[in-house]
């Protein structure tokens, strides 16, 4: 009797909380244990689990389903697989869109089971249940170039004699993430085009121009992708060393070892007479890329010229990323947008949107409320193309953050309530998506301090946890929140 009535206090108590979601992002926590299993569980309300404008998505009775997920998650931070799998599995069910970290906690339990089974057939019943939240993922929140990495990844480990199979979600992975792609992926994927061309099944230009491929992909990330440098720099070298294989010095060619000035004395003329021809665009922009020529002016111009006969979305980002390099914005954001329209993935589109937030955003050293408007329009657009990604929010938050001098004097009131909203925008961040929880809490922290003081608040008759409308280019209503002095 006694648990039968803890548990109907437990359901009164997130009943309320969900009366009050909208409003509050305060957590509701009870000392209730859900079960005797750990005396250190708590069920409490996930701050992933409020619900707040999400309230469609959490299925047909978003009172049980915020329960189940609160249930679940407080077995899974303890590492209790098997007493979170049933709740789990009601929201999996009965919430499918409410929350990327249902996806991503169930394919952790699941190969969890995977790994410590000794059995051969339930293992593969785990693993085939993995790939099919996968799949349910991509349906519910796209991504599917990052989930497909993940399925190759996957299958990699749990079924190396599916080769083919494997080859198969490498290719589409790249084929999606294109700039994006893994460093992984990118030797195995190489591989295959050799293999093909030992076999005769493709000719040595057609694996030359996905080395090409690949290198632009390796250069992007060394420019821009500073936590994986040193790793797409050895795949570059093994790239190089086995493209370097494919070639053969004539009479009439040029070596991947000639210097840029011996290849720019043997094609550029020809190249200024001749720049419609396709294919002679195509051989001098792999010498130009195999030789480590990219800085001459020659490069630039031939890339640009392939793009303008084959354009692609990765080209047309890579043109984007040259002309940022030279701090040219507006001509960089010309070719974002153009690399928008050739998009067919909308989470590739999204990360495109967040470029064009970013470029807008360093238009000029201070912000202004025509840059900072513009910036979060496109960083909205982003989160629609990707839900569950908390990036967008991360920069919006980053925005309202700085925007003490837009909507203020730069210190007192005015100026310090921009923290709210910023604080608003992380919390999104770190509920929708734990890749950026950690960033998300960081900034919270670091920007608690610059909160208005409770006296300041109650000199203007405010308190905490009410709502506060804050204009200037903002204009939004957030939660007041005072520290004491």
């Amino acid at each position: 009797m006694k648990q039968y009535t803890l548990l109907i206090a437990l359901v009164l108590l997130l009943f309320v909380a969900l009366l009050n979601s909208c409003g509050s992002k305060t957590t509701k926590e009870t000392q209730q244990t859900p079960k005797p299993a750990k005396d250190t569980a708590k069920v409490q309300l996930d701050a992933d689990a409020q619900i707040g404008t999400d309230a469609g998505k959490w299925g047909p009775d978003s009172v049980e389903t915020v329960k189940n997920y609160s249930l679940y998650r407080e077995y899974y931070k303890q590492k209790l697989y098997a007493d979170a799998l049933p709740f789990w599995r009601y929201v999996y069910k009965n919430a499918p869109a409410a929350r990327k970290t249902t996806y991503l906690n169930g394919v952790t339990m699941y190969e969890t089971f995977a790994e410590q089974t000794k059995d051969s057939v339930t293992k593969q019943a785990y693993v085939d249940t993995m790939f099919m939240i996968y799949d349910q993922r991509i349906a519910n929140f796209g991504e599917e170039g990052d989930v497909t990495t993940w399925k190759a990844v996957k299958l990699k480990n749990f079924r190396p004699w599916e080769t083919a199979k494997y080859m198969e979600l490498v290719k589409h992975a790249v084929a999606i993430q294109q700039e994006e792609a893994d460093y992984f992926l990118l030797v195995p994927y190489f591989n295959d085009w050799l293999s093909q061309y030992n076999q005769k099944k493709v000719s040595k230009e057609k694996v030359l121009e996905q080395y090409n491929m690949l290198s632009d992909i390796i250069d992007y990330n060394l420019n821009n992708n500073t936590e994986n440098a040193d790793m797409y720099r050895q795949v570059k070298e093994v790239l190089d060393g086995a493209a370097a294989k494919l070639q053969t010095t004539t009479t009439t060619t040029v070596t991947a070892a000639a210097s840029c000035a011996d290849i720019k004395n043997a094609y550029e003329a020809q190249f200024r007479a001749n720049s419609n021809d396709a294919d002679l665009v195509k051989t001098l922009y792999g010498k130009l890329s195999r030789s480590n020529c990219k800085a001459d002016a020659l490069y630039s111009d031939v890339f640009l010229k392939l793009y303008q006969l084959e354009p692609t979305a990765q080209r047309a980002k890579l043109l984007a990323q040259m002309y940022a390099d030279k701090g040219d914005n507006n001509t960089a954001q010309k070719y974002v947008q153009e690399a928008i329209n050739l998009e067919t993935d909308r989470a590739k589109q999204a990360s495109l949107y967040m470029l064009m937030a970013g470029l807008e955003r360093r238009k000029s050293n201070a912000l202004t409320v025509s840059t900072a408007t513009q910036a979060r329009k496109y960083a909205k657009k982003a989160a629609e193309l990707r839900p569950g990604w908390g990036k967008p929010y991360i920069f919006i938050g980053d925005l309202y953050a700085s925007s003490g001098k837009l909507c203020g004097p730069g210190t007192g009131w005015d100026s310090q309530v921009v923290a709210w909203a910023a604080t608003d925008m992380w919390e999104k961040a770190r509920d929708i998506d734990p890749d950026f929880a950690a960033e998300a809490t960081q900034s919270i922290n670091r920007y608690r301090q610059y909160y208005p003081k409770t006296s300041d608040g109650f000199m203007r008759g405010y308190a905490n946890g009410q709502s506060y409308n804050i204009g200037c280019w903002i204009g939004t209503t957030t939660t007041i929140r005072l520290i004491n002095e």
